[in-house]
């Protein structure tokens, strides 16, 4: 039986594994501050880039980050009890 992806997705998203395909990094941020309840914020670079793949909600936040800021060629800080993503991907 063939699934559709927006189907898989919120079969991934019981199973605590929060997948995105291209999406905008504001809205995957969004998704984790209020999954984690935790501060993110994101660098003045960070505004065009799209995220790619699936992270496993029983991981650490900050692993969850690393990931991230690993894929858009940026760093992630802990900073005042939350975290900052700076560097990445640039306006064109």
């Amino acid at each position: 039986m063939l699934v559709s992806s927006k189907v898989q997705s919120v079969l991934n998203r019981k199973s605590g594994i929060l997948s995105y395909n291209g999406t905008p990094i504001q809205e995957v941020i969004t998704d984790l501050r209020r999954y984690y309840d935790a501060s993110i914020k994101l660098g003045d670079n960070t505004s065009s880039c799209l995220c790619f793949g699936d992270f496993d909600t029983s991981q650490p936040l900050s692993v969850i980050l690393k990931q991230i800021s690993v894929s858009i060629n940026g760093n992630v800080i802990e900073e005042n009890g939350g975290f900052v993503i700076n560097g990445g991907c640039k306006e064109p």
